[in-house]
């Protein structure tokens, strides 16, 4: 039961991979991945992050597969990324202007950049 309970936390993070290969081969790809990198985090959120890695193992050659792992990995990040609080305008405003060449803006932790093969 516990790695069935593993396997749908696998399945939930990744719908579209399991969609695109099918239950059984995603289950079976997620019992692989589960025995070789077994659970050490107590955050279930953490379970998934080298699921990509592993499909591109398993799947050689997918460029579909592997893209889909990607993606559904960078959201699942940008959805746990942690929270900050955004620049408003009013605030961008009270900067004198002589100041404004050396101001710097960060990204927010959640954006991310993914390469994606071509179709």
């Amino acid at each position: 039961a516990y790695y069935a309970r593993l396997v749908d936390v696998l399945a939930g993070d990744y719908p579209a991979l399991r969609a695109f290969v099918g239950e059984r081969r995603f289950a079976a790809w997620a019992k692989r991945y589960l025995v070789r990198r077994p659970s050490r985090h107590p955050n279930l959120n953490q379970l998934g992050a080298r699921f990509p890695q592993h499909v591109r193992t398993v799947e050689r050659g997918s460029a579909i597969a592997t893209a889909l792992a990607d993606l559904e990995l960078a959201v699942t990040r940008a959805f746990d990324a942690p929270a900050r609080t955004p620049l408003s305008a009013g605030a961008l405003a009270a900067v004198p202007p002589a100041r404004w060449r050396r101001l710097r803006f960060e990204l927010d932790p959640s954006v991310q950049l993914l390469r994606v093969p071509a179709a």
